[in-house]
């Protein structure tokens, strides 16, 4: 009896141990699993790791080999110049030899950083990306490609200004008996929106000081009407009636606070000074013999040379005839005073002109 108890017990603890060493052995395959597991987890981290830091790598270094890149360069240079200005930039130069291309650049300032703004592979450029009003500068750089397609460059051109006008800019033209006569048959040759003022018996001292015109009911000079207008170009056709005096300082004086006061208002307003006209052989009126119209002249052309955004145009040969005077049919008759043909023909002259160097 006591020994059938025992065999009880004894299998009893058997059965107790045998559990007890599967649990053990169920929890050792568990840990060993979830050791696997992390194992992997942590080999897949480290190759990500590997392979992001492998492609920064790369990255890194393609970008450090393209920084330190140099574009080859040549010797030379071009040297543009502006070709027309009304509602954008025109550029030419000479043609570089050998040149396939030539880069442009554009700064706000002569000082400042040129960005590349366009490529061509004439020896023209447009850049039509402007602002009215608005100074700019540029620089050209010719290029040459290789057969293995690699990019040469020479040398930027120095810094080049332009002054961008409006398309349709804002002209005056200011001055004597001549501007009557162009307000009278010669407005279809000039842009519709030109302010003309002009008057008999005007000197440069009368621009200043005379209240000759009226503007919003109050009376000012040709010189306040000019400035309130504000315009891009003004052109100025006075000097007969003070060309009789061999002494041009007084009339030169007062272009420059003319031409200082509008450039107060707009400091880079054009002004044209016309030249002084020739007059006829023979007349009643007090006018400059040719010599004394050649004196003036020539001051006026000197000052033009000294002054910024100030031109001197002589229209002088159109109307003038061999003796050195006015011709007989640009006379209207007093030795003084154009004919409405020659006043045309003066204005169509003067709007060529303009193209040509002020555009």
């Amino acid at each position: 009896m006591a020994s059938s108890r025992d065999d009880i017990s004894r299998r009893k603890r058997r059965e107790e141990l045998r559990l007890a060493r599967a649990e053990a052995a169920r929890k050792a395959r568990q840990r060993l699993v979830i050791g696997a597991v992390a194992v992997v987890a942590v080999l897949i981290i480290v190759i990500l790791i590997v392979v992001k830091c492998s492609k920064g790598s790369d990255s890194s270094s393609t970008s450090k080999k393209s920084d330190t890149t140099k574009v080859e360069k040549f010797s030379g240079s071009v040297e543009p110049t502006v070709t027309d200005t009304k509602g954008k930039v025109a550029l030419s130069w000479e043609a570089f030899e050998s040149a396939t291309s030539y880069s442009v650049l554009r700064a706000d300032t002569a000082e400042g950083t040129f960005e590349a703004i366009g490529n061509t592979e004439t020896n023209e450029y447009t850049d039509t990306t402007v602002t009215k009003r608005t100074k700019y500068y540029y620089q050209v750089i010719p290029e040459k490609k290789s057969k293995d397609g690699k990019i040469a460059q020479g040398d930027a051109s120095e810094a080049l200004e332009a002054y961008v006008l409006p398309a349709k800019p804002k002209m005056a033209i200011v001055g004597e008996c001549y501007v009557e006569g162009i307000s009278e048959w010669a407005k279809g040759e000039l842009p519709k929106n030109t302010l003309i003022l002009g008057k008999e018996g005007t000197t440069t001292y009368k621009i200043i000081n005379d209240s000759d015109y009226s503007y919003k009911g109050s009376n000012v000079s040709a010189l306040e009407r000019t400035a309130v207008y504000k315009p891009d170009i003004v052109c100025l056709l006075v000097g007969m009636n003070e060309a009789t005096n061999q002494d041009t300082l007084d009339t030169i004086s007062n272009f420059d606070e003319i031409i200082s006061s509008l450039q107060q208002i707009n400091e880079n307003v054009k002004v044209v000074i016309m030249a002084v006209s020739p007059t006829g052989k023979t007349s009643s009126l007090n006018i400059p013999t040719p010599v004394q119209r050649d004196n003036f002249n020539h001051e006026y052309e000197a000052f033009a040379e000294t002054k910024d955004n100030v031109y001197y145009y002589d229209y002088s040969e159109i109307i003038t005839g061999e003796d050195g005077y006015l011709s007989a049919e640009s006379d209207a008759g007093d030795g003084c005073h154009w004919t409405s043909a020659a006043t045309i023909n003066v204005m169509k002259d003067l709007m060529i002109w303009l193209d040509d160097y002020l555009y």
